[in-house]
This record gives structure tokens, C-alpha cells and sequence, in this order.
């Protein structure tokens, strides 16, 4: 019964061809890769989000700014959260852990001990 049914299913009047289907999609096909390449041409060739300026920094504007880079930890009273906060103890966390281990995976084997096999 099942394997008349499995060639039923495969039977050449039930295939129909599908010529107009691969047509369109390989249309659409051609449509997409066009459209994905015009917007990697966009991407790729427009204008940057910042436009560049019209002249280059000059040497005594780079060495300010490596200066000022330099100077500016020393010019701050303290860094950023630099307060001390003592986290909790791990142990609890471990405890919880393997008090559920236990619960989900040990308990059961105890409990259900299922049929030995000799």
C-alpha cells in the first residue's frame, strides 16, 4: 500500500513542466543581481559621510593634538568609576548551582531507578 502510493506521487503525468516558472525566475534572478550591483556601485563610489577637507593638517596642528592626547590623563582628578565596589561572594552562586544539578539530574536517578538488564 505504501509503495503504491510513493510511485503514484512520481508518476510522469503528474510532473508538469514548469518553463514559463523557470523564465520568470530567472528574470528575477537577473533583476536582483542588477539592483545589488547598482547599490554596491552607490556604496562603493559616493560620497563619504564626512567630505574630505580641502587641505591636510599641518605638523604643528598634529603635535597639539598629540600633546593634548598625552596631557589629558594627567589633567583628570580621577578616572572614570574608579569607587571600589566589592561584588558578592561566588559561593552562593555555586551553591544554587549545584543544589539544582542535583534536583534535576541526581534525584530522579534516585528516585526512578528503571529496570536493570542481566
Amino acid at each position: 500500500l505504501a509503495q503504491d502510493l510513493f510511485s503514484s506521487a512520481f508518476q510522469p503525468e503528474a510532473i508538469t513542466t514548469t518553463g514559463t516558472m523557470a523564465r520568470s525566475r530567472s528574470s528575477l534572478l537577473a533583476i536582483v543581481a542588477v539592483a545589488m550591483a547598482a547599490c554596491l556601485c552607490w556604496h562603493t563610489f559616493s560620497a563619504a559621510f564626512v567630505p574630505p577637507s580641502g587641505k591636510a593638517p599641518s605638523a604643528q596642528d598634529l603635535s597639539a593634538a598629540a600633546v593634548a592626547g598625552l596631557l589629558a590623563p594627567m589633567l583628570m582628578a580621577e578616572p572614570a568609576h574608579a569607587e571600589y565596589i566589592q561584588s558578592p561572594p561566588g559561593w552562593p552562586y555555586l551553591l544554587v548551582f549545584l543544589t539544582l544539578f542535583f534536583v534535576v539530574f541526581g534525584l530522579p536517578q534516585l528516585i526512578f531507578k528503571g529496570n536493570k538488564r542481566n
